[in-house]
């Protein structure tokens, strides 16, 4: 029996087992001297002060404010007077005001600014609740972007391994010239995406160095996988439908407010000094001012705070209601996406094999050029795919810790 041709398949197929491994699309592991960055460690930032949350706290602020303006008491006046229509009589008098806080105006003043500051902190904490999905957004993105450029970059290291071995193999007469071009055109789509891959990671981790300014130059961010979905979400209320409670609180208190319409008389006391044709008399002097509301009865803003009351009502209805729905949708959504892609990464997993072996069917010529470029493209495409899956479940994620009005993910602050 003659062993030539088994012996020459085999030397054939020993630079295709290699060429195998090197078409194996895994990314590469990070460079030696890299720090590698988790979500946890992204999202540590937000437990101090951060720059972006300082920046949404001037409501607070205003809040506050207002909140000390209503608490302080009205300003006693003091007044003094003197009257000399001639050399032989003159008068001087010396006053002093002051209107008490007994009508009830001043506490509920306090208690609507104490729901006022409620209501601005309610949605300062929802504004960080959206900061940190900002930043998750950030990270993911950078963690997707960095995994697609590294599979893109290995999937060009391949074509250029093949397409060395078949500009060898096309001298020796053993290959077409115009297999090594399909190469060269293929490797030209390939080059362009990566560009484009590059510039995109450039961005995103422009962004993600932005909002955490600690993270050194040559962070690699290690891509989240998806968390179970919890069970239920009740339990916690997200902080915008407390904001709306409180000013609804807030309205009802100052509708109230605008409906006291009798102010608590000024009281006043002084002394009087009377020098009349060299004869002196003084005393004490007393006074009382009331501002009657014959005309003023606050109608305007008694108007304006029924009205206030009618929108914060509708707006905390309309709050609980879309809670109740983005709740249900998006603990749906997040579950079909996650379970999709449990199912497709087992798939992926034997992606790698599939383009090792079509290498060596190949080389070993049991398999034709289009064969070859269409399972890599296959395999290319099909890790892009599982990949944008992925980024599409932590998105579906993001969007379940909104309705659910809290963080749903360990190591969290």
């Amino acid at each position: 029996m003659n062993q030539r041709p088994i012996v020459h398949r085999f030397l054939r197929l020993v630079p295709g087992l290699v060429l195998g491994i090197v078409l194996s699309p895994v990314p590469p592991a990070p460079a030696a001297g890299s720090v590698r960055v988790s979500e946890a460690d992204f999202l540590a930032v937000l437990e101090a002060d951060h720059l972006a949350v300082e920046a949404r706290s001037g409501e607070l602020a205003r809040a506050e404010g207002a909140l000390r303006r209503a608490g302080t008491l009205e300003n006693p006046w003091i007044e003094f007077e003197r009257e000399a229509p001639s050399d032989l009589a003159e008068q001087s008098t010396l006053k002093l005001g002051w209107t008490p806080p007994l009508d009830g105006r001043r506490g509920l003043a306090v208690d609507a600014g104490e729901a006022a500051v409620d209501a601005a902190r309610h949605d300062l904490d929802w504004a960080r609740l959206q900061l940190r999905q900002e930043m998750r957004a950030v990270f993911a993105g950078w963690a997707v972007d960095q995994r697609r450029r590294a599979l893109l970059a290995r999937h060009l290291e391949s074509l250029g391994a093949l397409q060395a071995r078949l500009e060898v193999r096309a001298e020796r007469g053993e290959e077409s010239r115009l297999a090594a071009r399909r190469f060269a055109l293929a490797l030209t789509g390939v080059r362009a995406r990566l560009a484009e891959s590059e510039a995109r990671l450039a961005r995103i981790r422009g962004r993600a160095l932005a909002l955490h300014p600690g993270l050194p130059p040559d962070a690699v961010p290690l891509l989240p996988d998806p968390p179970a979905a919890p069970s239920t979400l009740g339990g916690v209320e997200p902080p915008d439908l407390r904001a709306r409670r409180s000013e609804v609180e807030v309205a009802v208190l100052r509708r109230r407010l605008a409906g006291r319409v009798l102010d608590f008389p000024t009281l006043m006391a002084g002394w009087t000094r009377i020098s009349e044709a060299g004869e002196d008399f003084d005393g004490p002097w007393f006074g009382l001012s009331w501002n009657l509301p014959l005309f003023d009865r606050n109608q305007g803003e008694r108007h304006e705070w029924s009205r206030a009351l009618a929108v914060a009502e509708a707006r905390l209805e309309l709050a609980e209601r879309e809670r109740d729905r983005r709740r249900t949708a998006a603990l749906q959504a997040y579950a079909a996406l996650r379970t999709s892609l449990m199912e497709v990464a087992g798939v992926v997993e034997d992606a790698d094999e599939v383009a090792a072996a079509a290498g060596v069917s190949f080389l070993a010529g049991e398999s034709s050029m289009t064969d070859l470029l269409e399972t890599l493209r296959a395999v290319l495409e099909s890790q892009l795919d599982a990949l944008e899956l992925q980024a599409r479940t932590l998105a579906a994620h993001r969007e379940l810790e909104l309705s659910a009005g809290r963080p749903l993910t360990r190591g969290d602050p």
